[in-house]
């Protein structure tokens, strides 16, 4: 296109066209510049003057009609530029050219307002003559000032017989010209309108600021205009009018409604022939519209999912037989509605009438209607294209958030202050609908089915609560509900919604189990930017995974939750790619080489990378790249690829125990010490520096090859049996409930059936295989194992309403049952000869007994974060929450614990545990029973780094202080395994602010639980910390009263006396050996200068005080 408009430009000495003209103009006419939409009116009318070649083009009706089209003049601003050229023919006097316009233009006589009444004003007789007779005439002033009352359709039928006004007159309205037709419609006259319409009043003509009358393109935002009476801005034609007119804020009766929606169909039609349904219209410098006078164009159908307007919405789809494209625009639309609602405000800022109600209610049915019609978005993704479940995941969590949280939370007001708060009181009270209203909302949605067959998963309202806490830390302001809401609009519209979630920074990771739950493919790779080099600066496009972006570009918690959701979903991670791939679209980008367990080595994170090794099938002894340098620096990337175990030889920015822990793992797993590293050295070559000593890594390497000795004789299955669960075929042909739970996707009659239309026992035991063996089990107990999370609770009310017991036994009769109370429930180890009638299976008694289900339904319940079940069994099943159970039954991994111990277990991925939490308080859950042998609920948390359990636990009450467990030198102290880990260094003020000692030692695990260390909290930060973060934890400890351990004292005085860091004793002297405590940390402070000078400095600054 260039090098044809070169050409045309190009003319000899006397103006003449050069020879390359004819092909030139050849081109344009058939569409390669005008034709094409390529210039607008202002950019065709400036090029069209450069030569006497071009001029002539300003007389083609191909061009002129690709130019002002009814298509072309879609945006507000071409109609402007419009305006402001047939202004300037009336200026400059110019009657052929004004002649020429009304020729190609169709329908551009009466489409601007006052054209002849400037004409007259400028005595442009010429002009005048041309404009004489060709409508567009000024209504009399006595229809202006924007007070024209209802009018009935035999009134208009008088002026227009009597001459007094025409069907396309202009009506005067304070600070704007508009069309009378679209007056009529905003005073509520829908029959005279549609008679005006009728008789001639068009479609195709638009409002106009007053300033564009006198000064055609200059809009000024600011003026001060009065929205009381009107909707008015730049732009807004007739069906822009009735839309508003119905969305209610001038309220119409049934009759009134039903005559608006028939004539909207009539005027949306006749607009789609004109071609100007797609006009839109500058929303600009009005609060209710706008944020800061920024213009907002719309089209019609953009402001029936702005007003939530359901039924105009269905009228506008159907006319434009769902041709539309844009649809990620139109649905922000909608959503802007419950966030910011439309209101109306008079002079003085008071709210005259608002919508939030009204779209909070019909949202829901805006999108379905997307949905069902498959309207395509702008990305090429048709909406019928995701499952319903995901439909229901997005709509759930915009109408959760948008409720208020002081309504409906039971939270601690310090804890979640209310965002509402501190707020202008000038502003506009928030939407606050109650708790009843969402619960409404909420079971509407999840009783009508999530899958195409009603099967299948969604999110509960708890789930989206700990989507939004577990991002930001505390509930959304307004400003923060918006961009949530719109940003997962833009995800869910996305090709690859989990890549593109992970790219997003900290607020969007906690969104991937979600989207993953709600059938995005955990596998799916995307394509993004990735830098070669910075000087000078490169990038390239690479594809993928969701696990290799995650391992690269996240951290902390969003790190964890984010990987174990991938694979927890069927995420792998890569062995051996193709240096390029095919992408979608047929394009080819390089494969990342990215491994996640290199990048896992390189933060540091023990405990992920022992996971993705198990669960993720990380090969130790594949190499990959890294981001950033080997000691984590901000480097550019290596040239090589390296392997997981190289990089745990060769950083320098890690604890001795972390390099330890990560060798073991690595020589668990496989890795092969032997191999040649990218500079062809090998692991012992490093083992001196690395550890201290041959011998050392040696020991770690053996260490690490035991313990896959012995995970290879007990091998461990994924702690989430397999659904293979199959009931043995009974001796009667009666239908039972643990039959139809088990085998329900053969079974069409739901549980509520049986109980209602048969004689089905909710207490009768079947046996069931399960892991290989065969045991009898309880309604209750299969539902607790079987049926999917939306009918779970239902599930479970149905069966014990029905009187269903929590397990296979019976009530006791006295006061010696599980919790000491009458009914509750006895133990499911009681021998069976206690089982009575209940130990029959079909109906017979089996000669050996099987033995029972020992699995707990509470900790289930538990283990699938479901707070409504929680409360259900401890409230009405007689349930102790204190109480030890069994859970994954016949499995390596079987837990005897707690329910709160199911909480805290590394295996457990519940992403916001606040609401089960809360429902075992309730409950009367005591959070300082220990879970296990070891660990109370705080300490076992601390431990697997679930963070944000053990901040519920810390800010819930549960015991700060150490806890003593076993014999007397064993107390576990959560503030000391605090300071072991940096990723748990988070909670380490709220529990100096709860009151936990800062010099209270307690043991931290060694190489075995009897081989522990006692320590108090500074040396186990000095001990197990990174060097960056032992003087931020020991600056902590020391504000709060922690005195300086005298082991620390004497461990800095040998560093600075011995560098060389020789800790033996004097043999030969009787110098007696010193202790194992005092040689590990004059060793680490032997090792790091660095950290032996940040303590000395921290000494000088707190006083030097020490226990002596």
């Amino acid at each position: 296109m260039g090098n044809s408009l070169n050409s045309v430009l190009q003319t000899d000495s006397s103006g003449s066209p050069s020879p390359e003209l004819t092909a030139a103009e050849t081109g344009l006419k058939n569409g390669a510049l005008f034709g094409s939409s390529v210039l607008g009116i202002r950019q065709f009318w400036k090029l069209s003057s450069l030569s006497k070649a071009l001029l002539s083009f300003r007389e083609d009706s191909q061009i002129t009609t690709s130019i002002f089209g009814s298509e072309a003049l879609v945006p507000f601003s071409q109609r402007s530029d419009l305006f402001l050229l047939v202004r300037h023919c009336i200026d400059k006097e110019n009657d052929k050219l004004l002649q020429q316009l009304l020729l190609n233009v169709n329908g551009l006589a009466g489409q601007f307002p006052g054209l002849l009444d400037r004409a007259k004003q400028r005595q442009s007789r010429k002009c005048i003559a041309v404009l004489e007779g060709k409508g567009g005439l000024t209504a009399p002033a006595s229809l202006g000032g924007g007070n024209l009352p209802y009018t009935r359709k035999e009134t208009v039928a008088r002026w227009l017989e009597n001459q007094v006004l025409q069907p396309d007159a202009w009506v005067k309205v304070p600070h704007f010209w508009t069309p009378l037709l679209t007056v009529l419609i905003d005073s509520g006259s829908i029959q005279a309108a549609e008679f005006i319409w009728e008789k001639g009043g068009r479609v195709d003509v638009t409002e106009w600021r007053e300033t564009e009358v006198a000064q055609a393109g200059q809009q000024n935002s600011s003026s001060s205009t009065d929205v009381t009476s009107l909707f008015s801005f730049p732009g807004r034609s007739p069906l822009h009018a009735l839309i508003l007119r119905l969305s209610g804020f001038n309220p119409l009766d049934a009759k009134g409604r039903e005559e608006s929606l028939k004539f909207l169909r009539r005027l949306a039609e006749a607009a789609k022939e004109r071609g100007v349904i797609r006009w839109t219209a500058d929303m600009c410098g009005f609060e209710q519209w706008g944020e800061g006078g920024n213009s907002m164009p719309m089209s019609a159908l953009s402001l029936a999912c702005r007003c939530v307007e359901v039924d105009a919405l269905k009228i506008l789809l159907d006319v434009l037989e769902v041709e539309e494209h844009g649809i990620v625009r139109w649905m922000e639309a909608a959503c802007r509605s419950v966030v910011k609602p439309i209101r109306r405000y008079d002079k003085e800022g008071t709210i005259l009438s608002s919508r939030e109600d009204y779209a909070f209610n019909h949202l829901l049915e805006v999108f379905e209607i997307f949905r069902q019609r498959s309207v395509v978005g702008r990305r090429g993704f048709a909406v019928r294209s995701f499952s319903s479940r995901m439909c229901h995941l997005i709509w759930k969590v915009i109408l959760y958030l948008s409720a208020q949280p002081d309504n409906f939370r039971p939270f601690d007001p310090d804890l979640f202050p209310n965002p509402s708060s501190g707020s202008s009181p000038n502003a506009p009270p928030p939407s606050q609908p109650s708790r009843e209203r969402f619960e409404e909302l909420f079971d509407a949605f999840t009783q009508g089915g999530v899958g195409e067959n009603g099967s299948g998963e969604g999110m509960s309202e708890w789930e989206a609560e700990g989507a939004w806490i577990e991002g930001y830390g505390s509930p959304p302001s307004f400003r923060e509900l918006r961009f949530f809401m719109l940003t997962l609009i833009r995800l869910l519209f996305s090709n690859s919604p989990i890549i593109d979630a992970i790219k997003g920074g900290l607020g969007f990771p906690c969104l991937v189990p979600f989207l993953e739950k709600a059938g995005a493919d955990p596998g799916k790779k995307g394509v993004i930017e990735e830098e070669i080099s910075v000087q000078p600066r490169r990038s390239s496009l690479v594809s993928i995974s969701p696990l290799q972006l995650a391992a690269q570009e996240l951290s902390g918690e969003a790190l964890d939750m984010t990987l174990r959701a991938l694979v927890g979903s069927g995420a792998r991670c890569p062995t051996g790619l193709p240096p390029w791939g095919v992408q979608p679209g047929g394009s080819q980008a390089r494969n990342s080489e990215i491994a996640p367990l290199v990048n896992l080595c390189q933060k540091g994170r023990t405990d992920l990378v022992r996971f993705v090794c198990m669960k993720a099938g990380a090969d130790p002894n594949v190499a990959g790249k890294l981001k950033g340098g080997v000691d984590g620096s901000r480097q550019t990337r290596p040239k090589k690829s390296i392997t997981p175990l190289e990089v745990v030889m060769r950083q320098s920015h890690v604890s001795h125990s972390c390099r330890t822990e990560l060798l073991e793992i690595l020589c668990e797993f496989g890795a092969d010490t032997e191999k040649k590293f990218s500079d062809d050295r090998t692991a012992v070559s490093f083992a001196q520096g690395a550890f201290g000593s041959v011998a050392e890594f040696n020991k770690a390497v053996n260490r690490g090859k035991a313990a896959a000795r012995n995970r290879t004789h007990t091998s461990t299955p994924p702690p989430l049996p397999i659904r293979t669960s199959l009931v043995e075929p009974p001796n009667d042909n009666r239908k039972s409930l643990v039959e139809a739970i088990v085998q329900r996707r053969h079974d069409k009659r739901s549980v509520s059936d049986l109980i209602k239309n048969s004689a089905a026992d909710p207490n009768e035991l079947r046996v069931v295989k399960r892991g290989g063996k065969r045991v009898r089990m309880s309604p209750l107990q299969a539902a607790l194992l079987e049926v999917p999370g939306l009918q779970l609770a239902s599930t479970v009310t149905q069966l014990i309403d029905a009187g269903a017991r929590c397990s296979g036994v019976p009530r006791a009769s006295g006061p010696t049952g599980v919790g000491g109370g009458t009914g509750r429930l006895m133990s499911l180890a009681a021998p069976a000869a206690s089982l009575g009638g209940f130990g029959r299976v079909g109906g017979q008694v089996p000669r050996r007994p099987l033995p029972l289900s020992r699995e707990s339904p509470l900790l289930r319940a538990v283990y699938r974060g479901d707070p409504a079940v929680v409360r259900l069994l401890c409230q009405r099943g007689g349930f102790n929450p204190n109480a030890k159970g069994i859970l994954f039954e016949g499995a390596d991994s079987e837990l005897h614990t707690t329910p709160l111990g199911v909480l805290s277990n590394s295996d457990t991925n519940i992403v916001d545990p606040y609401w089960v939490v809360w429902e075992l308080r309730q409950a009367g859950v005591d959070l300082g029973v220990p879970v296990d042998t070891h660990h109370t609920a705080l300490s076992s948390a601390i431990k697997n780094r679930r963070t944000r359990l053990a901040r519920i636990l810390i800010e819930s009450g549960a015991p700060v202080k150490g806890t003593l467990l076993g014999s007397p030198d064993k107390r576990r102290v959560p503030l000391v395994e605090v300071c072991q880990k940096v990723e748990t260094l988070s909670l380490l003020s709220p529990l100096l602010s709860r009151g936990a000692d800062p010099n209270e030692g307690g043991i931290v695990e060694g190489g075995g639980f009897h081989d522990s260390l006692s320590l108090s909290p500074i040396e186990a930060a000095i001990l197990y910390l990174p060097v960056e973060s032992v003087s931020q934890a020991v600056r902590a400890l020391l504000e709060k009263g922690a005195v300086w351990p005298q082991g620390v004292v004497e461990a800095v005085r040998n560093a600075e006396a011995d560098p060389s860091g020789d800790t033996s004793g004097d043999v030969g002297t009787g110098a007696p050996p010193v202790s194992r405590l005092y040689s590990l940390l004059s060793n680490r402070l032997v090792q790091q200068p660095g950290l032996r000078q940040s303590l000395q400095g921290l000494r000088l600054q707190f006083g030097g005080g020490q226990e002596e």
